[in-house]
């Protein structure tokens, strides 16, 4: 009679963890990509920071699906909503503002991957 349940309960906490994991990995090279980005713009190359920041954005999008059903709709607004001025500084070659927005956008990248984690003040 127990195998039934925890058995079913094994696979929910399998697939919750892989959905954590898989979203972690999507954030984490989102924001790699970013991170690629901003030294490009820091040696003056403004179009290889802009191909590098509108990949890490097409990486986002690629994902919209899965991530609008695993995180909150909140959280991965705030995310599309970052990409757009950090595109249009990076093709004005403002490196300054642009590496500040990007900055941002990794720091608001992290942050989602890291909320997803079962740590002791998530669950609580």
């Amino acid at each position: 009679r127990m195998l039934m349940p925890l058995g079913l309960l094994a696979l929910i906490i399998g697939f919750c963890a892989g959905c954590t994991w898989y979203a972690d990995r999507i954030c984490g090279d989102a924001a790699d990509l970013l991170a690629q980005a901003e030294a490009r713009s820091v040696l003056g190359d403004s179009e290889g920071a802009a191909a590098l920041a509108e990949a890490s954005q097409r990486l986002w999008e690629s994902h919209e699906g899965f991530l609008g059903v695993v995180l909150r709709h909140t959280e991965t607004d705030d995310i599309y909503t970052l990409y757009p001025p950090l595109l249009e500084t990076c093709r004005h070659g403002e490196s300054e503002d642009f590496i500040q927005r990007s900055l941002e956008l990794r720091t608001a990248l992290r942050m989602l991957s890291r909320m997803e984690f079962p740590y002791y003040f998530n669950v609580l």
